[in-house]
Order: structure tokens, then C-alpha cells, then sequence
């Protein structure tokens, strides 16, 4: 994986973190991809989305979460795993 994508990959996460502390997730929808995978463990958007679906889900999820009022703050990622197409960041949750 080149620099560029992992760089690209954290200003990513660090708008996402901002949206869940703020409520305006905004910038990080504007930085989503076309494909877009996205995997969820459980609730209402549990399941795996690739493509343009993993890209809509991403965004509804979000809109519900602004909805809600719902509010999150992120420590720093706890491990990063990358390969030439994916950048994964596991996160610790109390």
C-alpha cells in the first residue's frame, strides 16, 4: 500500500471520529469512494455492503446517527491493518 492511501485512509477516520463527536459527518461522506465496502457486526445495518450499497448504507447510517443525537469519542485507533486495497482500523471501545 502506498503512503498516500494510508494517509488518505487516516484523514478518513479522523473526519469520521469528528462526525460521531460532532454530529456533522459531512466531510467524511463527501471522502467516501464510489465502492465503498462496508461491514457492520450487528443492529439495523448489520451485514457486509459492497459497492454502491456498501456506500448508501454508510451514508444512512450516518443520517441516523446525526438524527438520533447520538455522540461518540474515539481514542486514537488501536491497530491499523492495510493491504493494497484496504485499510481496516480496530478500535478498543469501553
Amino acid at each position: 500500500m502506498s503512503e498516500s492511501t494510508l494517509r488518505i485512509a487516516q484523514q478518513a477516520f479522523a473526519v469520521f471520529a469528528q462526525g460521531w463527536a460532532s454530529g456533522d459527518f459531512q466531510p467524511f461522506l463527501e471522502m467516501l469512494a464510489d465502492e465503498f465496502t462496508f461491514w457492520y457486526p450487528y443492529g439495523s445495518y448489520r451485514g457486509k455492503f459492497i459497492g454502491q450499497a456498501g456506500k448508501a448504507q454508510m451514508i444512512a447510517k450516518c443520517y441516523d446517527h446525526t438524527g438520533a443525537g447520538d455522540r461518540l469519542m474515539f481514542s486514537p485507533p488501536h491497530h491499523i491493518t492495510s493491504s493494497d486495497t484496504t485499510v481496516m482500523f480496530e478500535l478498543v471501545m469501553f
